[in-house]
């Protein structure tokens, strides 16, 4: 595992990869590229650690770079490695931890659809053990996956970019306590119906969507009718995450080229987290076998 220390600065080393600078900004902690021979505090969960950036640039180095690498954190064996651009994670993890802490005594099974780089299902298996199953489609995930050793035996990573028919198959062979899908519904054709298949096979469902307006979505013309169906079916704000945080905004543009963010900063975009509960259909943690997937070919673990 990779060491981190109690201590407020970062000495770095030498590396292919960037790191962060924590700056403060009227309460808000938001970070920008680093350059790697300064020295610099790393912030995560309100603490500040020593990265051991040898290592860790060496295991940045090694992941792909496919399907938006620089937009979650990225945790190995609790260590964070990388400290994404896109939306804070920790505070829309905290709310999905409450969730999952007040309706459950026991391990769960989680699905995790449009999983970028894992970071809200590694959390969820090292709190509250269980399993989650994740989808995406990076091969960076993978990796991810693998070098989690403390719970490699409780992720499961299928590689395609679900449909809701794909939700359907899944259902007719495992359910699961909870499903989240956190800025992804915007990105399906078939938005509608993946929503009814995301009540099936799920008793708890958590939503993330972005608000009309956001301007690294104008392209997208079904968010707005997104929102109204989270309004309609009745789903508890359980949090609201601003889409591209003050200080960010370039960082992410450098990496996303061709979208316009100039006015990012200047915007209160935020993200709504919705979530829905229905009844429980297991009081018992019910473990998922892969073997239940097989109709889906899966990145990790390998059959």
């Amino acid at each position: 595992m990779l060491k981190f220390l109690l201590l407020t600065s970062l000495v770095a080393t030498q590396g292919s990869l960037p790191f962060l600078n924590v700056e403060n900004n009227e309460n808000n902690t938001c970070y920008s590229s680093l350059d790697s021979t300064t020295e610099s505090a790393h912030s995560y969960n309100n603490e500040s650690f020593i990265v051991y950036e040898d290592e860790a640039n060496q295991i940045l180095s090694s992941l792909s770079k496919d399907k938006y690498f620089p937009y979650q954190d990225i945790i190995v064996n609790k260590d964070v490695l990388w400290k994404g651009l896109g939306p804070d994670n920790s505070s829309r993890y905290d709310a999905i931890h409450s969730v999952i802490s007040s309706q459950y005594n026991r391990s769960i099974s989680m699905l995790d659809v449009g999983a970028s780089n894992g970071y809200f299902s590694i959390r969820a298996v090292q709190d509250f053990q269980g399993q989650s199953v994740m989808t995406d489609m990076s091969d960076r995930l993978t990796d991810i996956c693998r070098l989690n050793t403390d719970i490699t035996n409780k992720l499961i990573y299928i590689k395609k970019q679900f449909s809701a028919e794909d939700l359907k198959k899944m259902g007719s062979s495992v359910h699961f306590d909870l499903i989240i899908g956190l800025n992804v519904l915007h990105h399906i054709p078939e938005w509608k119906q993946f929503i009814e298949e995301m009540f099936n096979i799920a008793d708890t469902v958590i939503i993330e969507t972005p608000p009309a307006g956001d301007p690294r979505s104008l392209y997208k013309t079904n968010i707005s009718a997104i929102e109204e169906e989270m309004v309609a079916r009745q789903g508890i704000v359980i949090a609201k995450t601003p889409r591209v945080l003050p200080g960010k905004h370039q960082n992410l543009k450098k990496m996303e080229s061709g979208l316009n963010l100039e006015n990012a900063v200047d915007l209160e975009v935020v993200a709504s987290m919705y979530l829905f509960q229905g009844g429980r259909k297991n009081d018992n943690f019910q473990e998922i076998n892969v073997n239940d997937l097989s109709q889906f070919e899966l990145a990790y673990p390998k059959k």
